[in-house]
């Protein structure tokens, strides 16, 4: 049997709940690599880095 994976956000790398309402996944503006992020740094504007090309974003 394999194992789930779960997703983590850019910001603070917590694991994002399936569950918990408020994250969000959507393509990066410049690679558009996929980013991920909780709602908790969504709320409070944390910046995150692309994997794929390191841009920023709020």
């Amino acid at each position: 049997m394999s194992a789930i994976q779960l997703d983590s956000c850019f910001s603070c790398n917590r694991t994002l709940s399936p569950v918990k309402r408020g994250s969000s996944r959507f393509p990066c503006p410049q690679c558009g690599a996929r980013i991920m992020r909780c709602a908790d740094c969504r709320r409070a504007s944390n910046t995150y880095v692309c994997p794929g090309c390191d841009f920023t974003g709020p």
